[in-house]
């Protein structure tokens, strides 16, 4: 029944999306680059942050796989307090924040706002692996990942010119995808270093993520 409603639901965006979407969607392309050379053609400066987001993005998939289970164990592996703590209260939080994190990344530039989510992420897993009881459900519902989210790719849209913004998104998108398969080799990790000592490793992450960010090129 599950999955049945979240395939109506999935089909029901799509119709929405047709129904509603302008049927000539002109975009402008100041210098003619083709869809293939795109890529090739982002600017030289969005290397050392699509790395550092490559880096950052690894670190918080370990950390929060190895702590979806703490969270887990913490709750007295309770489903229905997990489910609502894992899920629904994070989603509707992130959805509350997300217009508010957005007019911010527009007054203080997403660059800066992106370094702040890091360091944000580097404090919060820590804490979250030093915590115990339900603290570390309350820890979980801070909403780091809105200011995470919107400021990668609010960077990635502003570092880009206006006719490769599709390829600039869709490069960053496939570093973060890359960065995620990655994780595999977390777990043999996790087992060698232990849960705490894994995360406290993956916190590091966003400190060398930052370090990238810090480079004269993308000096905000």
């Amino acid at each position: 029944m599950v999955t049945l409603t979240a395939g109506l639901f999935l089909a029901l965006s799509y119709i929405v999306f047709f129904l509603a979407f302008p049927r000539k969607y002109d975009v402008a392309r100041g210098d003619g680059v083709s869809d293939f050379k795109g890529i090739r053609n982002l600017p030289r400066t969005m290397l050392p942050f699509l790395l550092a987001a490559g880096v950052s993005y690894f670190g918080v998939s370990w950390a929060f796989n190895v702590l979806s289970i703490k969270l887990y164990v913490e709750l007295g592996r309770n489903e229905v307090l997990y489910g609502i703590f894992y899920g629904g209260l994070t989603s509707l939080i992130a959805a509350i924040v997300r217009p508010y994190v957005g007019k911010l990344s527009d007054q203080i530039g997403s660059l800066k706002l992106y370094r702040i989510a890091l360091i944000s992420y580097s404090v919060l897993v820590t804490a979250l692996a030093l915590s115990r009881g339900f603290m570390t459900a309350i820890l979980w519902l801070i909403p780091v990942y809105p200011f995470y989210d919107i400021s990668l790719v609010s960077t990635v849209s502003r570092l880009a010119p206006n006719h490769l913004k599709a390829s600039a998104l869709g490069s960053m998108y496939t570093v973060i995808s890359f960065s995620g398969t990655l994780v595999f080799i977390a777990g043999p990790l996790t087992d060698i270093l232990g849960s705490q000592n894994s995360v406290i490793c993956a916190s590091l992450l966003q400190f060398i993520a930052l370090i990238m960010l810090f480079s004269k090129i993308l000096k905000a």
